[in-house]
């Protein structure tokens, strides 16, 4: 039908198209409108039922609905072609248009098709993005939300947030709220008509947005590659954010890992905000904070990573959640492998450092009242402390590190103990700062520093001294252990 459309013949308007009666239904002149569009749409739809009986069933395309839409086509060339702001001031016709655009393409891939064989009108682009680049989108309950008081709260809060650029509270928040996001059919469109006949108009017109859901419904509008390139050439942190919000959206679709392409693509996005320092250390905390929900980021920060300055390490390191499970270790290593793979030796050892630094600080939760170290933990940071065991300690330090912590668990019986739990959390503690240092002593550099099979490294083996392992609470402290008195 595209084709037969550059060819001479009459054109097809759906009726409705020529009364303004049931296009505006709504009192809105607003191209963004979304029940506008909808009527549009359901003009077109009404005039052929026999493509979608077609698309359903793969019956024949009666003749008249292949005319008819050769047709509709021609209509849709001569008005991209001629359409100018003076005669579309509130953008009725061009609405119809797109609304066709739409329809059609749920058969093909038609703007590619249509871009081909068709140039572009400068004024529509300058129009399109000229509307693009002064679009505010407000978030709301909707119509049927079961809570509106409460949602309503939630989306100032994030109004708020996003207003100030606290990242850390955004992106978490805008992957939750996404649902309130609303799009219509007019955007997509104009976004697909200058992909297709003047890309570069996109970029322009979304570095003037300085509001996350306004930029969001452009980039959704993008595919990933698209949207990342856009976010790599700007100089607006909500269009740098918003791309990395793309790749996130896609986590929970089918395609959950990120090719390599991509993987790249958003490496240089992220050393790109690095360049901001601002920007770098109040994105941190809102990529690592959860990075458990973040897989696709984990390499690509890791290559980022291996170029960043000295104090961009330390914001890295100081964002990461610490938690007495260890849950979230798995991500962080996957991270930290890209890291070790790209960066030099003296990138890797700084990094190494902050890590040891934080972790000792944190001292396996000891100041924090609430949890319970009463169990031989793991750490978000122990593959970074492996790595500071193996480049910036040597064999001897190593040994001796060991040691000490192994002498000092054995002096716990010789001290007193507020009571038998702070005697167990405090053997807890130690033999949790013990496992990666022991763990490091027993591997080589090229093997993997993130140990996964549930081994724990202790001072003695509570096979041949029970009475120790009785004593220290062994059976307790790691569960699973068999430790018996008989």
């Amino acid at each position: 039908a595209i084709a037969r459309s550059m060819e001479p013949g009459d054109e097809y308007v759906p009726s409705e198209f020529l009364s303004d009666a049931t296009i505006n239904s709504s009192s809105k002149l607003d191209p963004f409108d979304i029940d506008r569009f909808h009527a549009n749409y359901e003009c077109v739809q009404q005039h052929f039922e026999g493509l979608q009986e077609h698309l359903i069933n793969r019956t024949p395309i009666p003749t008249e609905v292949e005319e008819r839409l050769n047709g509709l086509l021609r209509w849709v060339r001569r008005e991209f072609k001629t359409w100018t702001l003076e005669a579309d001031k509130d953008y009725t016709i061009l609405g119809r248009v797109f609304a066709t655009t739409v329809f059609c393409s749920r058969y093909g891939d038609f703007w590619s098709k249509f871009s081909a064989t068709n140039v572009p009108n400068p004024e529509l682009v300058s129009a399109l993005s000229r509307q693009i680049s002064k679009m505010k989108t407000t978030l709301s309950p909707g119509r049927f939300s079961r809570s509106p008081i409460s949602d309503t709260q939630t989306l100032d809060r994030f109004d708020e947030a996003d207003r100030t650029a606290n990242w850390e509270t955004v992106v978490p928040e805008w992957l939750r709220l996404d649902r309130f996001h609303l799009q219509d059919g007019f955007l997509p469109q104009s976004v697909s008509y200058l992909r297709a006949f003047s890309p570069s108009e996109i970029a322009g017109a979304v570095e003037e947005l300085h509001q996350t859901p306004a930029v969001m419904s452009v980039l959704t509008c993008l595919a990933v590659p698209d949207a990342l390139s856009i976010g790599i050439a700007s100089r607006n942190q909500y269009v740098q954010v918003g791309s990395i919000l793309r790749v996130l959206q896609e986590q929970s679709l089918p395609k959950a890992a990120i090719d390599s392409a991509e993987e790249e693509m958003v490496g240089r996005l992220l050393a790109e905000c690095a360049k901001d320092g601002d920007l770098w250390a109040r994105l941190m905390p809102a990529l690592n904070r959860y990075h458990v929900r973040y897989p696709r980021l984990q390499k690509p920060l890791g290559k980022a990573l291996a170029k960043v300055p000295e104090s961009h390490l330390a914001a890295y390191v100081n964002a990461i959640s610490l938690g007495m499970s260890g849950t979230g270790r798995g991500p962080v290593a996957e991270c930290l492998r890209t890291f070790r793979s790209e960066a030099s030796l003296e990138q890797r050892k700084i990094l190494w450092e902050f890590a040891h630094e934080r972790w000792l600080s944190w001292n396996i939760g000891a100041k924090n009242p609430t949890a319970s170290g009463m169990s031989v933990t793991n750490s978000e940071l122990d593959f970074a402390i492996v790595g500071y065991a193996l480049e910036c300690l040597t064999a001897e330090q190593l040994v001796d590190r060991c040691t000490e912590i192994n002498a000092e668990f054995l002096r716990l019986g010789e001290q007193w103990h507020g009571s038998h739990v702070e005697f167990l959390a405090t053997a807890g503690r130690i033999l949790s700062t013990l496992q990666p240092y022991s763990y490091a002593s027993r591997i080589s550099a090229t093997e993997d520093w993130l140990c996964t099979d549930g081994t724990r490294m202790l001072p003695f083996d509570p096979k041949k001294n029970r009475y120790a392992a009785i004593y220290f609470g062994l059976d307790f402290l790691i569960p699973g252990i068999v430790v018996t008195d008989s």
